[in-house]
């Protein structure tokens, strides 16, 4: 008797007491069983029978497009409220297109966005924005000038209130930045004290 089932099994200590091979099919197993064993996915699926039939089935993209026209249409649906305000969201524009079209030396796109606040990866999205047509953020700067940094604190402050009256999505951030700790010149390495 083999304990785990599986047909090319022959170690006596890990599976159990005899060791012949029992010849035993995947689709006798549920899933939760067959993952244990890491049996591939492939295999699982061909062997596990699905619990409709093949005819009424759906294509998984179908099936996901038709799940998502009926959360639509649900009329608890309400579309997800935005990061922070308008305001603010177009001064940290004007700022990563005043940085963008910088010559010379520059922060790098990552120190510029922990700078301003933001994910790391809005400016990419943002410079390519700029790549396609700057025209909207050239007539910005003819109309306002250089962005300053006051007016981006006072956005800000227009978004901490929208998030206290609940018009904006909560703040989560899962690391707070802070700046790294300079390193203690002692005497020598921690290892090997006196050297």
């Amino acid at each position: 008797m083999i304990c785990c089932g599986i047909s090319n099994c022959t170690s006596p200590r890990v599976c159990g007491v005899d060791s012949t091979p029992v010849n035993r099919t995947i689709s006798r197993f549920t899933p939760a069983v067959a993952l244990s064993f890491r049996i591939p996915k492939s295999k699982l699926r061909e062997h596990l029978p699905s619990l409709y039939a093949k005819w009424c089935r759906a294509d998984p993209y179908d099936a996901s497009m038709a799940n998502f026209r009926l959360a639509f249409s649900s009329p608890l649906y309400h579309p997800p409220r935005p990061f922070r305000s308008k305001d603010e969201a177009h001064m940290i524009r004007r700022f990563v297109f005043q940085w963008w079209r910088c010559p010379g030396n520059k922060p790098s796109g990552r120190d510029w966005a922990r700078r301003l606040g933001i994910s790391n990866t809005w400016p990419v999205k943002l410079c390519h924005e700029f790549a396609r047509d700057p025209s909207e953020m050239l007539d910005a700067q003819r109309a306002e000038g250089d962005p300053k940094f006051a007016d981006l604190e006072r956005a800000r402050e227009e978004s901490q209130e929208m998030r206290r009256r609940g018009e904006l999505r909560p703040l989560r951030y899962k690391h707070h930045w802070r700046p790294r700790k300079k390193k203690r010149s002692g005497g020598g390495s921690g290892r090997f004290p006196g050297a």
